[in-house]
C-alpha cells in the first residue's frame, strides 16, 4: 500500500527522481483525475499521504539540524530516522499481525504508527488495519489501538479506553501506556486474536 511520486502528482511538476523495484511487485499508476476521484471516495487516502509527507519533512528538519546530507534521509526503503545508526530500524524488517483463526496477514506500516480497529460507517474512515470483516461480534472500537514502530523496536498503545480492552499475552493494556511487543507475542483486540510477527 505504499506510494511514491506523490509530489509531482500534487504539484503538477515533472518528477525529479525514479524508482527501481528490488523484488517482483504490482504497481498501480494513478493520474491526476483518478487521484482526485479516489480522495473524494476515501478521504483516508489523503490523510495517509499527509502523514507520510509530515514524516519526510520531520526527517529533513532533523537532518538539517545535524548536518546530514538530504539524499541519505530521503532515500526510499532505508527506514532509518535521522541520527539513527545505519540499519538500526531496518534490522526489524517488516512486521505483520496474523489473525489466528484464518491465518490472514495484516502488514504494519513501514514506519510511524499503525491504527488497528474497525470501519466507521458514520465518517467513512477506516483504520490502517481494518478488522471489521473478522470482528463479527463488534468487540473492537473504531480506533482500538496503535502499534508504533520506533528505532528500538515495536510497541502497542491504547490511546482511549475501550470496552473490551487490548491484551498482550493475556495482560490487559492500561490506557495511554505503551507496551513493548516482540516477535511471537499474542495480542487480543477485543475478541479478535492475532499474533505479532516480524519478517
Amino acid at each position: 500500500g505504499d506510494f511514491f511520486g506523490e509530489m509531482s502528482l500534487l504539484e503538477g511538476h515533472t518528477r525529479g527522481v525514479s524508482a527501481r523495484a528490488s523484488t517482483d511487485c504490482r504497481l498501480l499508476k494513478i493520474d491526476h483525475s483518478a487521484f482526485g476521484q479516489m480522495v473524494r471516495e476515501d478521504p483516508e487516502i489523503a490523510v495517509r499521504m499527509l502523514r507520510k509527507l509530515a514524516l519526510r519533512l520531520r526527517r529533513l528538519q532533523e537532518a538539517a539540524l545535524m548536518g546530514q546530507p538530504v539524499a541519505s534521509v530521503m532515500r526510499e526503503g532505508q527506514g532509518s530516522a535521522a541520527g539513527a545508526e545505519p540499519g538500526a530500524t531496518d534490522a526489524h524488517g517488516g512486521a505483520v499481525l496474523v489473525h489466528r483463526e484464518t491465518g490472514t496477514e495484516f502488514p504494519l506500516a513501514e514506519d510511524g504508527e499503525t491504527t488497528v480497529g474497525r470501519f466507521d460507517r458514520v465518517t467513512g474512515v477506516s483504520p490502517d488495519i481494518d478488522f471489521t470483516p473478522i470482528d463479527t461480534k463488534k468487540t473492537l472500537s473504531r480506533s482500538h489501538a496503535k502499534i508504533l514502530r520506533e528505532k528500538g523496536g515495536f510497541s502497542i498503545r491504547e490511546d482511549v479506553a475501550t470496552a473490551n480492552g487490548t491484551f498482550v499475552n493475556g495482560h490487559r493494556l492500561a490506557t495511554g501506556i505503551p507496551v513493548n511487543i516482540k516477535n511471537g507475542d499474542k495480542i487480543c483486540f477485543g475478541r479478535v486474536e492475532a499474533e505479532f510477527k516480524t519478517l
